[in-house]
């Protein structure tokens, strides 16, 4: 990552990976979850499987990245957003 874009910073790269995760494999089979029997497997949540498969050929050029100064920013505005109109 870091050769294919010298200047960005971790936080870019983290967002970069976060970003073009997918929660399908590369068959477009869902994630699945082992389930509490022997030899069970369920649907994946969100919190089992996080950002998901990561993609190395989509991180390198993920269009669009954030610094965390950047996503710090769009935070405030939105959480701002949401009380104001709660």
């Amino acid at each position: 990552m870091k050769q294919h874009n010298p200047s960005w910073t971790p936080s870019m790269i983290v967002y970069a990976i976060s970003t073009t995760s997918s929660k399908y494999d590369h068959l477009g089979h869902a994630i699945m979850e082992e389930g509490y029997e022997v030899n069970t497997l369920l649907p994946a949540t969100p919190f089992d499987y996080g950002s998901g498969f990561v993609n190395p050929n989509r991180v390198v050029d993920p269009g669009l990245v954030l610094s965390s100064g950047n996503l710090n920013h769009i935070v405030r505005i939105t959480l701002s957003v949401l009380v104001v109109s709660v």
